[in-house]
């Protein structure tokens, strides 16, 4: 059986699961239970991954993410999917190390076997990479 969406429908599917709905005063949530509905919320900037608990959530603040991480110790900031920083729920990193930590770690390894240039000394590389950081001629 095939089923068939709109543009819009697709939308509020995409936008209910992302908790990026109006969500009602009484439907007050914690920060561990949204990052764990979510499986996650992108945290390469911290003040940014605030804002997105934020806006997924009825009545939570930045001192509520400020808790879960340091007071109460729920969430974690650490990498994660995409090989990305994460807020975490803690009690999930049992499950999801496994599963992401082996593709990470391997990727890390092919790049630092490639990166030459960092058992370099930092004058080497700086006096090969003039001609990058001279001003370019239009």
């Amino acid at each position: 059986m095939t089923v068939s969406l709109t543009d819009d429908r697709v939308r509020q599917i995409h936008f209910r699961a992302q908790r990026l709905v109006r969500q009602s005063p009484e439907t007050r949530s914690s920060v561990v239970r949204l990052v764990k509905e979510l499986c996650g919320i992108q945290a390469q900037d911290a003040r940014a991954a605030t804002l997105a608990v934020r806006v997924r959530s009825s009545g939570l603040i930045a001192a509520d993410v400020r808790d879960a991480r340091i007071q109460d110790s729920t969430v974690v900031r650490m990498w994660g999917l995409r090989g990305t920083l994460h807020l975490l729920a803690v009690e999930d990193l049992d499950w999801l190390l496994p599963l992401l930590g082996p593709p990470f770690i391997a990727g890390i390894g092919d790049g630092v076997r490639n990166w030459a240039w960092m058992r370099t000394p930092v004058h080497e590389v700086l006096a090969s990479s003039a001609a990058y950081l001279r001003p370019m001629a239009l």
